[in-house]
């Protein structure tokens, strides 16, 4: 199995979600710093779990590659 490594840069804000009264924090991920390109958007219920979730360094398999995301802030 081959392993890879990818740089996720991904920023915390808060915003009221119009499906679910309890989310309000969500990590939005982009390619690169100059956030064009997002990438995901993924929602929590605290800032605390958000920011747990975003240093998590568990790897990911995307068919036969091992894939590791290192997530990077953006001030």
């Amino acid at each position: 199995m081959q392993t890879k490594t990818q740089n996720l840069y991904y920023k915390i804000v808060r915003r009221t979600s119009k499906y679910n009264k309890y989310i309000k924090w969500f990590i939005e991920c982009y390619r690169d710093i100059d956030c064009i390109d997002q990438v995901s958007s993924s929602g929590y219920r605290t800032e605390k779990e958000a920011r747990n979730h975003a240093q998590g360094g568990s790897p990911i398999a995307i068919g036969n590659k091992l894939v590791y995301t290192i997530f990077i802030e953006i001030n």
